[in-house]
């Protein structure tokens, strides 16, 4: 690389920001066209986007992150439950992966324990600190034994997958039935000025699994995805950021 790139005007464009990428551009000597490495690892994170996409007013499913230990997952899991009791189906993402890697799912639909909480508190028979905890407790047995994998080649079991996900960081979020998967693509100039190159839908054959897409999208509008695009690239150059985004 180094050699065919000698004499040229030349310029690394990152897919995913990592340690290996940083070595890669000192050792050719070719620079990196997108921010900072500790700004571009932190917008790619999704508990971060989820942060930046709720602050401009842009629509989020409900969620948690930033969960340190096993113990705090069933907590902060069963507050997320109970607030959104109605919620047949979550979704697990280990940050830092990509195509499906790193994503499960678990669905509340055919569970009896919940169903029965669900019934609780619509007709408003509900102790809350009493209700919460009965969850905890729920959450502790089922989601080892519920929750599908669905790469499930990288993990022996629930149990790596668990320590993967405490060590890496994940976010867990509801997931949105018949929604519509679409990828929208721009570029921020180093000046700060942004340009609309295209959006595609993803085809999906397999819950999140990510096997080809359609082009151009079709979910938005032409107005629709510039706005989205205008709002979002304007707060990311104000944190540091610019090259191409998906």
């Amino acid at each position: 690389l180094k050699e065919l790139v000698q004499g040229k005007e030349a310029y690394i464009v990152p897919g995913y920001y990592s340690k290996h990428l940083m070595k890669l551009s000192a050792e050719i000597e070719v620079p990196i066209l997108g921010p900072f490495p500790d700004i571009g690892m932190e917008v790619g994170l999704n508990r971060v986007s989820k942060q930046i996409f709720q602050g401009l007013g842009l629509q989020i499913p409900p969620g948690i992150s930033d969960i340190k230990s096993e113990e705090e997952l069933y907590t902060k899991f069963a507050d997320l439950v109970y607030n959104n009791i109605d919620v047949g189906k979550w979704v697990f993402k280990i940050e830092n992966e990509f195509s499906g890697r790193g994503i499960a799912i678990i669905t509340f639909d055919h569970i009896k324990p919940i169903q029965e909480i669900r019934r609780s508190l619509r007709i408003g028979n509900d102790d809350e600190q009493q209700t919460k905890k009965r969850l905890v407790e729920i959450l502790t047995t089922i989601v080892p034994m519920k929750l599908k994998i669905i790469v499930p080649t990288l993990f022996a079991d629930y149990k790596e997958y668990l320590r993967t996900f405490i060590r890496s960081g994940g976010v867990i979020e509801a997931f949105i039935s018949n929604a519509h998967s679409i990828s929208l693509t721009f570029f921020i100039q180093p000046t700060g000025e942004t340009s609309v190159i295209g959006g595609f839908d993803k085809l999906i054959v397999e819950e999140f699994l990510n096997v080809g897409c359609f082009f151009p999208q079709s979910g938005l509008d032409v107005h629709q995805m510039k706005q989205y695009i205008e709002v979002l690239s304007k707060h990311l150059y104000t944190k540091g950021c610019f090259g191409y985004f998906s």
